[in-house]
């Protein structure tokens, strides 16, 4: 996935914890990679039920 989105491993594992966000750029090559709709991957189930941090 880091080499997919053109970043260092350790970026990848840091977004993939939660340490950093994705770029909306790569959430739209992940998207499209997996055939997936941006929420789907992105967004937990019950979004919208949830506080924002």
């Amino acid at each position: 996935m880091a080499n997919l989105l053109n970043i260092d491993v350790r970026t990848y594992i840091n977004k993939e914890n939660g340490v950093t966000q994705f770029k909306m750029n790569e959430m739209f090559i992940i998207s499209k990679m997996f055939k997936k709709p941006i929420e789907e991957i992105f967004l937990y189930d019950d979004f919208m039920l949830r506080e924002v941090e």
